[in-house]
């Protein structure tokens, strides 16, 4: 421990006040530090004590994701492993609901759901819920308010200690929207014209979870091709919006084929286009738009990608590729699907001889063959 005292002196000159966790009998200190990308070459003085090899372990954070991956990829590759902390998804945002109002009790649901992902194994996800159907009735009428507040606010916990949608609203373009775009991808790519930026970003938000090519989208804003390409590939990288290709084995045909583009956070969108209520119209958009999340958010830690398929008149709305297989998700928020209304779904898991297939419905839990009918709702 002696020989990790002098770095730990300098570090709290370098960077202020630290969380130093370990005390002399340890044999690891682990130092947190929190919005570390305001300190000027921060990963430099990171690598230097990595290669002097004390028994020092860093845990490191900040609010601009595109700082830490942007300077962490340069200096500090192979020594650092990230961790992405992205907004909640559906069945955290109940647990945060559940502790914060008082209006609803969900206490017991957690114990009833499986405890791995649907996404990793549907069959098995299925038969939990269907030994559970009875008792998990109960939750359904609070977890359907619960979902609505969802869909309104988004994925960020800080919306609980919000006294109204329109303050957090404010909040959210305020401080994520706006000093995001520009504290996160402005001034570090010295984007000259970051106007045409937020132009863009809104233009996603107006049509989130279309089909786009970036030159129909160059055309509407009035700039180039390239411009849009590398103004998306930025607003990816800050986890502003998600990308997802139209899944083929041909490389070549997922680089020129359109593309699917959300808006990462439905509270995001709402607060962008002052939606402080949703329209019944709306609701198959938002199921559609957390699922996709709710697949980005299963995929990213594994390496997997979020596709959706289409191929003329048959379509899938999201493609999991796991690299060893591929898992086919429809969603279809109603009580009655009939098989004419997935056919898209049953010839892709056909051509790809795939293992499971999932729709993502209202209420309806059902199995048929290999597909798995799971309601909103219960996914996790």
């Amino acid at each position: 421990m002696a020989a990790s005292i002098t770095p730990i002196y300098s570090l709290r000159k370098l960077f202020g006040r630290l969380v130093i966790v370990g005390d002399s009998d340890a044999r690891q200190v682990y130092i947190f530090i929190d919005e570390i990308h305001f300190i000027k070459d921060w990963q430099l003085y990171l690598k230097s004590l990595y290669e002097r090899r004390y028994n020092i372990k860093f845990i490191i954070s900040g609010s601009s994701s595109t700082h830490l991956f942007k300077d962490s990829k340069e200096s500090l590759m192979g020594r650092i492993e990230d961790i992405y902390i992205l907004p909640l998804g559906l069945r955290q945002f109940a647990r945060f609901y559940n502790s914060y109002k008082e209006d609803l009790n969900i206490d017991g649901l957690n114990e009833l759901l499986p405890d791995k992902a649907l996404f990793d194994n549907p069959e098995e996800y299925y038969t939990v819920l269907l030994q559970n159907k009875y008792k998990l009735g109960e939750f359904e009428g609070p977890m359907n308010k619960i979902i609505k507040a969802y869909w309104l606010a988004g994925g960020y916990p800080e919306y609980f200690e919000m006294n109204n949608i329109l303050t957090w609203q404010r909040r959210l373009t305020e401080d994520i929207i706006s000093r995001g775009l520009y504290r996160d991808i402005v001034s570090i790519y010295n984007i000259k014209n970051p106007e045409i930026l937020e132009r863009l970003m809104y233009y996603i938000a107006a049509n989130s979870g279309g089909e786009h090519s970036y030159s129909s989208i160059a055309q509407t804003l009035g700039v180039d091709t390239v411009t849009i390409s590398s103004y998306m590939n930025y607003l990816s990288q800050a986890f502003f919006i998600c990308i997802c290709d139209n899944y083929s084995l041909n490389v070549g045909k997922v680089i020129r084929k359109n593309k699917k583009i959300f808006i990462a956070d439905s509270g995001i969108r709402n607060a962008m286009l002052r939606n402080d209520e949703l329209s019944p119209e709306d609701e198959g958009f938002q199921v559609e738009n957390c699922s996709v999340q709710a697949a980005r958010n299963y995929s990213e830690p594994e390496n997997h990608f979020v596709y959706f398929w289409r191929d003329k008149q048959k379509e899938t709305d999201i493609v999991i590729d796991k690299k060893i297989e591929l898992l086919p998700i429809e969603v279809k928020y109603r009580n009655t699907i009939l098989d004419k209304d997935i056919k898209g779904l049953f010839y892709f898991m056909q051509k790809y001889e795939t293992k499971w297939g999932i729709v993502i419905t209202k209420s309806c839990l059902d199995k048929k063959d290999n597909v798995y009918y799971i309601p909103f709702w219960l996914m996790g």
